[in-house]
């Protein structure tokens, strides 16, 4: 036995070198070698080494595959081994090449050193003529394992589908470290691929050649099987199950490339399209780009591995749809949805769910309808979890299209005849879709119904029956009488959210027709229900005698952010004076910087934040505290927070704007919009309705005009609050004489149609007198002396962190003269 074969065999069996003896090279059968391995422990883990010497000893041409061809497919559980050896050998049972060694020892010196010649000669004669015969006898077992080799079962379904045990159990070990299911495999380090050395060359061959194609040739891997006397499935198989080891790069490029006649087995090159898509899902050494171009190029792949000459389809799992779709085209999913519904995509009817679900995301409702419809039909239970969940994205998505309540209505119904059943979740999607709607009939209708039905409403169903409060919060007698509903149906001492909901309401009505007694209304209502302390952490005083009224055994709830947010919005409208402000903003920053559990948890978001940026802007004098709550939202915190600052979002730096204008300082509002999209953050129509207003009542029709222009080319519509701000601009012979010189009219840089509609609509507006209209919580009253139009500076900051900002460095300064 050549000293290599010895050292990889020793290897693979985790035999240490020093088992070898050392002078073990200096023959090719060593003297001392066999005795070594006489004990009992070496002697069992060498049995495989032994069987395949009745292959590779007697001649070159019995040993056509090599010495490690079979002991190496053994080790990786090989079927085409000799049937009268696999028994023994994979059991460890007492076998006659156990005694092997008393048979053929006779050929080696060390083993019976005091033999006379003579016998030494008949000895090796005999051990000739056995050799021979082995030879023979061993031709004659590859032929026949040559036509069965891989135990191939051919499928009556598919042409080229062939089921193989080998195939199946060494894909299974590449793809195991991407199946998440397998948690003790999952991301394992890639596990080396067991092959002989005849197939490592048969492998390389193939692959020489597929280099030296053009890219795009197609070519069969025939005349290489020819070649080694293998079939052409094998030859493919082995340089797959190569490529998804060693270089999934080149393994699309090869399925590409053996798509012709004869075809690769189908349900194979499903395995390895399989591999590659969770590889490049899993693998985190390829950014985001380089995974999306992956991704392309193998759906480009899948969509040409579709068409094949033998007309079968591809099976497709649910997980591999799911990981191609966030990556497809419209047009590539249309394809292959189109392929699905001609029968030459097999799928499974949750994939079709899947696909329902996709098309409610890109606005295609009678599509997603249309599959829930197709997955029924294959058999999908209409009770299931998925089924329902496909049904309940439809319905809801539905509200945003026109007539959404009653499409949403008539889809019901629809499903229902379908089989769906029409439960709790269903009902409070509809109520949801009629409160977006403004329909509080039909939420009420709604819910009436399912108490009809015998159903009884969770807490979802009653945050929705609240949040429809909140669109007619003045009346309350439909709030005190969904509160007493939810407080039958729900345990609202333990529910957080149907109890903050609650607060919520109490405290927009109480602060509209009761804003001298909100507070201590809104706080009796916390105390039953949330515990005090964090409040009383942050200073805010309770009314007398809360605590003690509240019941010691009843456990309370730790407020959530939502309700500290309301609280904090009503105690600060209670306290007018903005020293009282001041000081609780500091103690809120200084609980942050401490690692408070609860506040700190506030800092995440930038709700508490724009609380304390809505007050601080309402008084000129704190406008400079205003501008710190800016600077420390865009700070880290400390370590010792244990949290992550949330940045300013929109409404940050609209109220911080809003702030500058209501006192008139255009030139800071100004330089605040620079600042904001120089971040990144792009004005919305309440920001540039804010400028309109403060432009229009200063008189300046200069800059009325030019942020009218900036906000049309910006994309923001014309809407009402830009007409009703218009409305203080008093004169309109000025207005009217700039927007006709053509001069100005040269200089806007957006199209013809904009410019010819942008007069009407300022006159138009300017000339409105009023309109009964909703008031909203944000419409102020503008006044005060014209005033020119600044130029606006655009910032030289692009750290992203006020305090190192010489923008809001010069807005502090500005701050403190005014």
């Amino acid at each position: 036995m050549p000293l290599c074969s010895t050292l990889i065999r020793s290897a693979l069996h985790s035999w240490h070198a020093s088992h070898l003896h050392p002078h073990a090279s200096r023959t090719l059968y060593p003297q001392r070698w066999h005795t070594t391995h006489n004990f009992p422990f070496w002697r069992r883990s060498y049995i495989p080494a032994l069987a395949e010497r009745l292959y590779d000893e007697p001649s070159a041409a019995a040993s056509a595959d090599g010495a490690d061809a079979t002991y190496l497919d053994l080790l990786a559980g090989e079927d085409d081994r000799d049937p009268r050896l696999s028994d023994q050998l994979l059991s460890g049972t007492e076998s006659p090449l156990d005694n092997a060694w008393s048979k053929d020892n006779d050929d080696v010196k060390s083993v019976r050193p005091t033999l006379p010649v003579s016998k030494l000669r008949r000895a090796r004669s005999s051990a000739t003529q056995r050799a021979q015969a082995r030879a023979v006898d061993s031709t004659t077992h590859r032929r026949k394992r040559r036509e069965a080799t891989l135990h191939f079962v051919k499928s009556e379904l598919r042409t080229t589908a062939f089921l193989s045990p080998s195939w199946n159990v060494r894909y299974a070990g590449q793809a195991r470290r991407y199946d998440s299911g397998l948690p003790e495999h999952f991301l394992e380090p890639q596990t080396a691929l067991l092959m002989s050395t005849d197939a490592f060359e048969r492998i390389d061959e193939v692959l020489d050649h597929m280099d030296s194609m053009p890219d795009g040739s197609a070519w069969s891997v025939t005349t290489f099987a020819h070649r080694h006397g293998k079939l052409e499935r094998e030859i493919w198989a082995e340089t797959a199950l190569w490529l998804v080891c060693y270089d999934k790069v080149r393994l699309v490029r090869f399925l590409l490339a053996t798509h012709t006649m004869l075809y690769p087995p189908i349900n194979w090159v499903e395995d390895c399209l399989q591999v590659l898509a969770r590889h490049y899902v899993t693998t985190s050494y390829i950014d985001d780009e380089m995974r999306a171009t992956r991704f392309r190029e193998l759906i480009r792949t899948l969509l040409i591995l579709f068409d094949r000459d033998t007309k079968e389809p591809f099976v497709l799992s649910s997980s591999f749809v799911l990981l191609l779709m966030p990556y497809c085209t419209d047009a590539q999913l249309d394809e292959i949805w189109a392929r699905i519904k001609l029968g030459k995509v097999k799928v499974h009817s949750h994939t079709i769910l899947h696909f329902a679900e996709f098309f409610v995301k890109n606005n295609q409702l009678d599509r997603s309808f249309d599959a829930l419809l197709d997955a029924e039909a294959m058999g999908a239970r209409t009770d299931s979890v998925a089924f329902q969940s496909a049904c309940a994205t439809l319905l809801r998505s539905s509200s945003s299209h026109p007539g959404g309540i009653r499409m949403c209505l008539r889809l019901v119904e629809h499903l229902g005849n379908l089989g769906l059943v029409i439960d709790t979740r269903i009902y409070s999607i509809v109520m949801l879709n009629a409160v977006e709607a403004g329909d509080i009939e039909t939420v009420n209708n709604v819910y009436r119904a399912m108490l009809d039905q015998g159903l009884q409403p969770n807490e979802y169903a009653f945050a929705i029956r609240l949040k429809a409060c909140k669109l007619q919060i003045s009346n309350a007698g439909m709030l005190q009488e969904v509160i007493q509903d939810a407080i039958k149906y729900v345990d609202i001492r333990t529910d957080v959210l149907v109890c903050g909901e609650i607060l919520h309401c109490l405290a927009l009505h109480h602060v509209k027709h009761h804003r001298g007694t909100a507070f201590n209304t809104l706080a009796v209502a916390y105390t039953q229900f949330f515990d005090p302390a964090p409040l009383e952490r942050l200073g805010i005083e309770l009314p007398p005698g809360l605590t003690v009224e509240a019941d010691p055994s009843q456990q309370r709830m730790q407020p959530s952010r939502q309700v500290l947010t309301n609280m904090l919005w009503v105690y600060l409208r209670h306290k007018p004076l903005p020293k009282d402000t001041v000081a609780c903003y500091k103690r809120w920053r200084q609980l942050v910087a401490s690692g408070d559990e609860i506040w700190a948890e506030c800092a995440t978001t930038a709700y508490v934040s724009n609380v304390f940026l809505h007050r601080f802007t309402r008084h000129k004098e704190t406008l400079l505290q205003a501008t710190q709550v800016i600077k420390d939202m865009q700070k880290p915190l400390p370590p010792t927070s244990g949290v992550k600052q949330a940045p300013p979002n929109l409404i940050s730096w609209t109220s911080f704007m809003q702030g500058f204008t209501r006192h008139r300082q255009t030139k800071l509002a100004e330089q605040v919009l620079s600042y904001m999209r120089s971040k990144g953050m792009e004005p919305d129509h309440v920001t540039w309705d804010s400028l309109i207003g403060r432009y229009a009542a200063d008189g300046d029709a200069e800059g009325l005009v030019d942020v009218v222009r900036r906000a049309e080319a910006g994309g923001e519509v014309w809407n009402y609050w830009a007409h009703k701000r218009i409305k203080h601009f008093k004169d309109k012979t000025r207005l009217r004489q700039l927007l006709e010189e053509q001069k100005f009219a040269q200089q806007m840089d957006f199209s013809q149609d904009i410019k010819d509609g942008l007069s009407e609509r300022l006159m138009e507006a300017a000339a409105v007198e009023g309109g009964q209209m909703v008031e909203a919580a944000r419409a102020e009253e503008w006044g005060g002396a014209p005033k020119k139009k600044s130029k606006t500076r655009q910032p030289s900051d692009v750290e992203g962190f006020a305090d190192s900002s010489s923008e809001l460095a010069e807005m502090a300064g500005s701050v403190r003269q005014v």
